[in-house]
């Protein structure tokens, strides 16, 4: 998402909620009918997902037209990754960690296609018995004991990503774990998505 960057607007402190509230309760008309339709309504919903909302309820109004519907959508809260982390695998995390490791499960899901149930929660199950706890209590060996062991594999995973992007090559967790030790187990700020 994109803040305006007129002057105007970068002197005003409200514009950037109004800019998250015009995203969060506008209303998108869309042709009714059809597949289309749906397909704007999964657009608008993962729309509000990426800005981390929960999607309430869906309201479909008909235009006086008849060619029209409006859609109206109502936010929960602004959770959404963190209480889907909590569905899936059981782990409490912030919403910017939640996102990190919902981004590692699908890596995970990713790299072992061949040999993951369909079920997603049993895949869910399978990372964090196979790939997280084990490298949690890695982490936990190597940190002073002050430091969250979960911001320390979140960092590992943006490591990762760091290096394989360096590197134009995946260069997966064990690597990127040997190089993060070597590089002084580096923390890494949050990234603020604009």
């Amino acid at each position: 998402m994109r803040w305006p960057t007129s002057p105007q607007s970068r002197a005003s402190p409200s514009t950037k909620p109004t800019c998250i509230w015009a995203r969060t309760s506008r209303r998108a008309i869309t042709p009714s009918g059809g597949s289309f339709a749906r397909y704007r309504i999964t657009e608008r919903v993962d729309r509000l997902h990426e800005l981390g909302f929960e999607v309430d309820e869906i309201q479909l109004v008909p235009h006086a037209d008849g060619e029209h519907v409006h859609l109206k959508t109502r936010v929960a809260d602004r959770n959404y990754h963190t209480n889907r982390l909590r569905d899936l695998t059981g782990i409490q995390a912030a919403e910017n960690q939640a996102r990190q490791l919902l981004s590692d499960l699908h890596y995970y899901e990713m790299t072992h296609s061949g040999s993951l149930p369909s079920n997603r929660a049993l895949a869910a199950v399978r990372w964090r018995v196979e790939a997280f706890e084990p490298m949690l209590a890695r982490l936990a060996q190597r940190i002073p004991p002050t430091d969250d062991p979960l911001q320390a594999y979140c960092d590992l995973l943006h490591h990762r990503y760091v290096i394989s992007a360096r590197r134009q090559q995946d260069v997966g967790t064990e690597a990127a774990f040997t190089d993060w030790l070597a590089a002084g187990q580096p923390g890494y700020p949050l990234l603020v998505r604009q």
